[in-house]
């Protein structure tokens, strides 16, 4: 998935809750081998509310949706702020 599509999927799924999305790799610690590490994307998403359960299960759905789509080529994370 592009930047675009990225960013895309996550207005069309938080609305009008969300201000701002940034895209940045990283590395994580890579659980399925010998704790070795590995290049992820973060996805920061600040929306107004950051504690809301709601938003937040949306966010868990917006990772959820990338995973699939990368085909386990990079992990994903996603992130209220």
């Amino acid at each position: 998935m592009t930047t675009h599509d990225i960013k895309s999927l996550c207005r069309k799924l938080m609305g009008d809750h969300l201000q701002e999305v940034r895209i940045h790799p990283f590395f994580d610690t890579d659980m399925n081998s010998q704790g070795g590490i590995r290049r992820a994307i973060r996805v920061e998403l600040k929306v107004d509310e950051a504690e809301d359960v709601h938003l937040h299960q949306i966010g868990q759905e917006i990772e959820t949706i990338l995973q699939e789509n990368s085909m386990g080529t990079v992990p994903y994370r996603v992130a209220l702020c």
